[in-house]
C-alpha cells in the first residue's frame, strides 16, 4: 500500500507541476520539434558567448535526470535476482547527467542508482589543450543468499567461533551436530561488495608531450562461504570475512609527433588484506589432544606489492610500415608472516625454517610488432612476445609437519616448497591478401613455447595455424569464415612428480597434456534491402588429448544460430535471434589406493564420466519511437535454457559398485521487459517500465533436494545456501527531465 501510494503521488506531483513548468519563461531558441531530437553536431560557440549557448539542444546524455519509484516483488531466491545489482523497492534516481562546455573547457558529472548498493558517480573536467582530470566511484554488490544460517560467530577478520556449549555437548556424546546445530544457527544475509575509485589526470606539457597520472583503489568487504576441514572425514563451511584493498598507481610521460611515439612509465600495485588467515572452532569438540583439535587455522590472501617500470615506442617506417615495441620489468614482493605449523596446543610446535614468506618474484615482459603494407592488396604482420616469471622466493625446507592440526609427521628425507617459475615466448605471423575488391584471404601462424619449473612437463610447445576469408564489400551479402588448427606437445616428462604425490602415471593435467584442436566457424549476413538484414552463423570445435589415460581426454562443441533485424521506417524497428549450442567432455579416472596397494594398477577399478550440455538462447525486440509524436515504446524478450547430463561408465569386468547416474540438471532464465515514455513536453516525459524475470533450476549438487539441512550427521556442516528458483516482477515509474 505504501509503494502504491508513493507511485500515485509521484505521478500526481509531476502532472500538477506540468502547467507550472509550461508557465516558466523559456530561453529563446529555435522552434522546438515534436520530440527530443538526436544529438546534432555541436554548434559553434562565439568567443564572447556564455558557457551554455541559448537554444542548446536537448540530449538525455548531456543534461538530464531520471527519478521515480521502483516496486519489486520477488518470490523465491531474491539474492540471485539481485546478484550484481540492487533492485529493492523504493525511490530511485536512476540517472543524472550534466555537461557544461564552451570553446575553452568541458566539465561533466554523472550519477546512477543514487544511494543503492550498485551506485556509481563520476566527474570529468577538461581544459582543451592543457589539462584533463576525472573521477569515478563505482560500487558492485554480490548478493549470494538471503536464507543463510550458521552457528559461527565472526569475532574479527581472522577468527570465527561457535558456542562452547555446542562443542562440549558433541564432544561429551550428549548431542550430535545434526540436529543440535539448528538451535545455534543464526540467519544472516550472505553478501559482499566491491568498490572501485578512480582518479586521474592528463597534463599537456608541450605540443607533443603528455604527462599522465592515475590512481585506482579497489576494495572488497563482506563474507564468503569458505570450506574448512580437519581431514577427509569432516568438512564444514564458515562465513569467512573479506576485507581487502588494492591500490594501483600509474604514471607515465608520452611524446608523439604523429609518426613516432615514446612512452616511459611506472605502475605500482599495493594489495593489503586484514584477513590473511582464518582460525575457526571445530564444532565437534572444545579441547585439544595430540590427535584431535578444538580449533583449526588456514592461510588466506597475503598482502603484497608490485612495481613495474616500462617503456613503449612506435615509429612509422617507409612502405606503409610501423614498428612497435614494449619492455617492462616488474618486481613482486610479500613479507607476511608464515603461520605456525599448528594451532593445536597439545602438539609440540615444529620449528619454522624462517618466520617470513620472503616472497620475491621478477617478471620481464617484452613485445615487438612489425606491420607493413607493401602492396595495396597485401598486409603483413610479425610479432614476438615474451613473459618471463622468475620466482626467487627461497625454498622452505622442513623435516616435520602437522597434518590438519591433528597429527605430527616426521619426514626423514625432508621436503621443501616449490617456488613456481615459467617463461612464455610467442611468435605470431599474420597476413591478409585482397586479390579483388570484395574479399580478403587471411593466413596466420602462432608458435608458443612455455618452460615451467616443478611441473610434470618441462616444456610445452604449441603450433597454431589460422585460415580465414572475409567478403565484406558486397552491398547485399557479407561472409566471414575461419579455421583454426592447434597442436600442443609436452617435452621433458617427470613421472617421479606424479609418483611423489601418489598419482597414476597415466594422469595428465589439462593445461599441459598433449592436445589437438580443430575449430571452424562462419558468419553470413544477407542484406536484401536497406531495411532488412539476416545473419546465419555456425561453429564446430573438437579437442583430442592423445597421451591422456586419466584426466580430461576430449572435448567437443558446436553452435548454430540466426538473426533477423527489420527497420522499414524511422517509426519502428524489430528483430529476433536464436542460438543453439552443445558442449561435451569425457574424463577418466581410477578408484584406488596409493602403491604398493594392488588396487593402484587394477584396471577393473577404472571409471569415466561423459558430460553433455545443450543450450538454447532466444532474443526478441520491438521498438516504436514517438507514437503520435508523444509515446516511446519498447519490448524485449530473452530466454536461455541449459540442459546437462552426466553419464558414468565402468569396464565390463569392473570390481566397483555399479554407478548410479546423477539426475539431469537444467537452468532456465526468462525475462520480458516493456519500456514506455510519454513526452508531456519536449524536455519532460513520464515513463513506465515493467520487467518479468524468472529463473528455474534443478541441480543435484546445490539444489534443495540435496542441501535440505545444515548438518549431515557429524560429517558435514553447511550454510543453507544453494541454487533456488525465483519469479520477480519489477515496475519502475519515473520522470525524465532534460534541460
Amino acid at each position: 500500500m505504501t509503494t502504491r501510494t508513493l507511485a500515485v503521488g509521484l505521478f500526481g506531483v509531476l502532472l500538477s507541476a506540468t502547467p507550472l513548468l509550461a508557465q516558466t519563461p523559456a530561453t529563446p531558441a529555435a522552434p522546438a520539434p515534436a520530440q527530443p531530437p538526436a544529438a546534432p553536431a555541436k554548434p559553434a560557440v562565439p568567443a564572447a558567448a556564455a558557457d551554455e549557448p541559448t537554444g542548446a539542444p536537448l540530449d538525455v546524455n548531456l543534461r538530464s535526470v531520471d527519478f521515480g519509484v521502483r516496486i519489486t516483488d520477488v518470490s523465491g531466491d531474491e539474492a540471485r535476482y539481485n546478484r550484481y545489482h540492487d533492485k529493492r523497492t523504493g525511490p530511485v534516481v536512476e540517472g543524472f547527467r550534466y555537461t557544461s562546455e564552451n570553446q575553452d573547457r568541458l566539465w561533466r558529472a554523472e550519477a546512477d542508482n543514487v544511494g543503492y548498493r550498485d551506485q556509481r558517480y563520476s566527474a570529468e573536467y577538461e581544459q582543451f589543450g592543457g589539462f584533463k582530470g576525472w573521477f569515478e566511484y563505482n560500487q558492485i554488490p554480490y548478493e549470494q543468499d538471503y536464507s543463510t544460517r550458521t552457528p559461527y560467530t565472526v569475532v574479527n577478520d581472522t577468527t570465527v567461533t561457535v558456542d562452547d556449549a555446542l562443542q562440549s555437548s558433541i564432544q561429551n556424546g550428549t548431542a550430535t551436530l545434526n540436529p543440535a546445530v539448528d538451535a545455534y544457527a543464526m540467519p544472516f544475509e550472505l553478501r559482499s561488495k566491491r568498490d572501485i575509485t578512480r582518479i586521474g589526470g592528463q597534463f599537456q606539457a608541450g605540443k607533443n608531450v603528455d604527462l599522465n597520472l592515475a590512481f585506482t583503489s579497489t576494495g572488497r568487504e563482506g563474507y564468503q562461504p569458505l570450506g574448512i576441514s580437519l581431514g577427509f572425514a569432516s568438512n564444514y563451511e564458515a562465513p569467512a570475512p573479506i576485507q581487502t584493498r588494492n591500490n594501483e598507481l600509474a604514471a607515465n610521460a608520452e611524446w608523439s609527433n604523429g609518426k613516432a611515439l615514446v612512452r616511459a612509465g611506472y605502475d605500482g600495485s599495493f594489495f593489503d588484506s586484514s584477513a590473511e588467515s582464518l582460525a575457526w572452532d571445530n564444532p565437534l569438540r572444545i579441547t585439544d589432544t595430540p590427535t584431535l583439535t578444538g580449533t583449526g587455522r588456514m592461510a588466506r590472501w597475503p598482502s603484497s606489492t608490485m612495481h613495474t617500470i616500462s617503456a613503449t615506442g612506435s615509429v612509422a617506417l617507409p612502405a606503409r610500415s610501423r614498428l612497435t615495441g614494449y619492455v617492462g620489468q616488474s618486481m613482486l614482493a610479500s613479507d607476511v608472516d608464515i603461520l605456525p605449523w599448528t594451532i593445536n596446543t597439545a602438539i609440540a610446535q615444529p620449528p619454522l625454517p624462517r618466520t617470513s614468506v620472503d616472497g620475491d618474484i621478477d617478471v620481464t615482459t617484452v613485445m615487438f610488432r612489425f606491420n607493413t603494407r607493401p602492396l595495396k592488396s597485401l598486409w603483413l604482420s610479425a610479432a614476438y612476445r615474451s613473459y618471463d616469471l622468475n620466482n626467487k622466493t627461497p625454498e622452505f625446507q622442513y623435516n616435520q609437519k602437522v597434518n590438519y592440526d591433528t597429527s605430527l609427521v616426521s619426514l626423514p628425507d625432508g621436503e621443501s616448497s616449490h617456488p613456481y617459475s615459467f617463461n612464455r615466448s610467442t611468435v605470431e605471423l599474420d597476413s591478409s591478401f585482397t586479390p579483388f575488391r570484395n574479399g580478403a584471404f587471411k593466413l596466420g601462424f602462432v608458435r608458443e613455447e612455455i618452460d615451467r619449473t616443478h611441473r610434470i612437463y618441462d616444456t610445452t610447445e604449441e603450433n597454431s595455424w589460422r585460415l580465414a576469408y572475409d567478403w565484406t564489400s558486397n552491398p547485399f551479402v557479407t561472409v566471414r569464415a575461419g579455421y583454426l588448427r592447434q597442436e600442443r606437445r609436452g617435452k621433458g616428462f617427470h613421472p617421479e612428480i606424479l609418483e611423489h604425490y601418489g598419482e597414476q602415471p597415466g594422469l595428465r593435467h589439462a593445461d599441459l597434456s598433449d592436445r589437438d584442436r580443430d575449430v571452424a566457424q562462419f558468419v553470413v549476413t544477407f542484406l536484401p534491402t536497406t531495411d532488412l538484414s539476416v545473419n546465419v552463423n555456425a561453429a564446430v570445435g573438437n579437442d583430442e588429448r592423445p597421451d591422456v589415460e586419466f584426466g580430461l581426454r576430449s572435448q567437443d562443441w558446436d553452435s548454430f544460430g540466426f538473426g533477423v533485424d527489420y527497420s522499414p521506417t524511422d517509426k519502428y524497428n524489430m528483430g529476433a535471434s536464436y542460438l543453439y549450442e552443445t558442449f561435451g567432455s569425457f574424463e577418466a579416472s581410477r578408484t584406488a589406493n596409493p602403491p604398493p596397494d594392488a588396487t593402484f594398477t587394477d584396471a577393473r577399478r577404472n571409471w569415466d564420466d561423459t558430460i553433455d550440455e545443450k543450450v538454447h538462447t532466444f532474443n526478441l525486440y520491438f521498438e516504436v519511437p514517438k507514437i503520435g509524436d508523444k509515446l516511446d515504446l519498447g519490448v524485449t524478450y530473452d530466454y536461455t535454457k541449459s540442459d546437462n547430463t552426466y553419464t558414468y561408465g565402468v569396464p565390463a569386468d569392473s570390481t566397483l559398485t555399479p554407478p548410479v547416474n546423477l539426475p539431469d540438471a537444467f537452468t532456465k532464465w526468462t525475462q520480458a521487459r516493456v519500456n514506455s515514455a510519454y513526452w508531456l513536453r519536449r524536455n519532460l516525459s513520464l515513463g513506465l517500465t515493467y520487467i518479468y524475470d524468472q529463473f528455474e533450476v534443478n541441480d543435484w549438487a546445490l539444489g534443495s533436494q540435496t542441501l535440505d539441512r545444515l548438518a549431515h550427521s557429524n560429517t558435514f556442516l553447511l550454510m543453507n545456501y544453494g541454487w533456488d528458483p525465483y519469479t520477480a516482477h519489477t515496475v519502475v515509474l519515473k520522470a525524465t527531465y532534460l534541460w
